[in-house]
């Protein structure tokens, strides 16, 4: 089991309402820095997104069809595909948290979905079980910020690797956490605690 703990940093809405646009991390097989691979295939990823009926961020997987591309069929077989993360074989503990006031584990109300003009920071932390190769030497990731909370373009997109995979205090030597360097927009991945 790897611990996750992914901060998008100093997100800003570009709408009127300042709603927090929606958030992706994507999984990759290789250290290619490509949305979608080039073989064609479907891509895992985990959403955060603001729910307007309940006011609240809530964390999703969907898988990315190499077809999406900003495409309106890519971004319904999207939507179609989502289903909350909390809820997926092989993930647990999962949580949003955001400067605007969020804690806490699970699905978290906000209370306020606004984004300040300086930005929000938003976490998210997850557990997510590894196969029967265990832990991989290293973890490919992308994570992109949308403009809106609708899905859509992004408004920014960068890769980044996992390296290191440090036991977890209290762990019983199967559980690690990964930790990368920063990039812009994307703060520190570190285990949760």
């Amino acid at each position: 089991t790897v611990s996750l703990s992914v901060t998008f940093k100093d997100v800003t809405s570009k709408t009127t309402d300042n709603d927090i646009p929606w958030l992706a991390l994507t999984y990759r097989d290789d250290e290619e820095c490509l949305m979608t691979p080039r073989g064609g295939e479907d891509t895992e990823m985990l959403l955060v997104m603001f729910d307007k009926s309940s006011s609240e961020l809530k964390a999703y997987h969907a898988m990315l069809p190499s077809s999406a591309r900003s495409s309106p069929a890519g971004v319904a077989a999207v939507y179609s595909s989502m289903e909350p993360l909390s809820g997926r074989d092989g993930y647990s503990a999962v949580g949003i948290v955001s400067s605007s006031g969020t804690s806490g584990k699970g699905v978290v109300a906000s209370p306020s979905s606004e984004v300040s003009s300086v930005g929000t920071d938003v976490t998210l932390q997850f557990k997510r079980k590894m196969g029967a190769s265990g832990v991989p030497p290293v973890m490919y990731l992308n994570y992109a910020i949308g403009n809106k909370p609708e899905l859509g373009y992004h408004s920014s997109r960068e890769c980044f690797s996992v390296t290191k995979f440090p036991l977890c205090r209290g762990g019983k030597g199967q559980e690690r956490g990964g930790i990368a360097a920063p990039k812009k927009g994307m703060g520190m991945l570190r285990h949760v605690e």
